[in-house]
């Protein structure tokens, strides 16, 4: 248990430092803070050790993907969804921007499979294609981000406008109307978000970890 939990806090170290911008050497001793804002928090107790701007709304990107892969991991465990649906590529989630693994429209690919390109890429196309699959729209994905958003407690100065944390530049030409907007979130709602996916679902650890994820279609990527 004690080297889960410190497997779980230095992958909730890591978080932050992708999140802030910060390079892991300026969290030595007091640390110069070279990010908008940044956030220490204790795993066990939430307590906040340092806040630098940690109320401040920003782009959070990639991070955000993280209320994402908690969304499927529920529907999963609720049967809602299984590891072993087929989930079709839209024209949408192809032409997403951003970092992606050019799947193609029509092309089929598992639950497992997509969320562990996300997991481990932070690909957008997968991404998109899971909300869709899920929700059977990205916007009512949305929806559901933002209700788990505070029934997890995060604050009202979080919200969330597409499943990815892309701009609305980069969702590419097949952009829905109704997805606009940039996904918001604080620092500290990003460590209170890491830290309830790690105790919930710790499996992430396992499966983010890896170095390399086969696609049936595409080989090992």
């Amino acid at each position: 248990m004690k080297r889960w939990w410190k497997r779980a806090g230095m992958l909730l170290a890591l978080l932050l430092i992708i999140y802030l911008g910060v390079k892991p050497d300026m969290l030595v001793g007091k640390p110069g803070i070279k990010a908008e804002s940044a956030v220490l928090m204790d795993m066990n107790s939430e307590q906040i050790l340092m806040d630098f701007n940690g109320s401040e709304e920003i782009a959070p990107a990639g991070v955000s993907k993280l209320m994402t892969e908690l969304l499927v991991m529920e529907a999963v465990i609720n049967g809602d969804i299984s590891w072993n649906d087929l989930v079709n590529v839209s024209l949408y989630a192809s032409s997403v921007g951003g970092s992606q693994l050019t799947l193609k429209q029509g092309e089929q690919f598992t639950v497992q499979e997509l969320f562990e390109i996300v997991a481990v890429y932070s690909a957008n196309d997968a991404t998109v294609a899971l909300a869709e699959h899920i929700s059977g729209t990205e916007q009512k994905f949305v929806q559901q981000m933002n209700q788990k958003a505070t029934q997890i407690g995060l604050s009202e100065d979080t919200q969330f406008t597409n499943s990815t944390g892309l701009s609305e530049k980069l969702l590419g030409p097949n952009r829905p109307m109704d997805i606009q907007g940039q996904t918001l979130m604080t620092a500290i709602d990003a460590c209170k978000l890491a830290r309830y996916l790690l105790n919930n679902h710790p499996e992430i650890l396992r499966i983010s970890s890896q170095m390399q994820v086969s696609m049936h279609q595409k080989g090992c990527t």
